[in-house]
């Protein structure tokens, strides 16, 4: 979504390093995390739920960006706000 692309672009043009993963699976994510060893994560197209090995950890900050209707929760939020 623009949110996300306007992201990526400002912490570029800041001098921020930015990988963008694509997650197949929760091992998947843990394995990159354990990679790629960031300083902080950023979640905003989720159609997997992420580890609680991730987002607990308070030494590396996990947001994940929901863009479904008040109440709306869990994986894939947004296709159930467009239905």
């Amino acid at each position: 979504n623009s949110m996300a692309q306007r992201l990526y672009l400002e912490c570029i043009e800041a001098g921020h390093e930015v990988v963008v993963h694509l997650a197949k699976n929760s091992d998947d994510m843990i394995d990159q995390v354990k990679r790629t060893q960031p300083h902080l994560i950023l979640c905003p197209f989720l159609t997997k739920r992420v580890p609680e090995k991730i987002w607990s950890n308070a030494a590396v900050p996990c947001l994940i960006v929901h863009p479904g209707i008040e109440g709306d929760r869990g994986m894939s939020s947004i296709e159930w706000a467009l239905k």
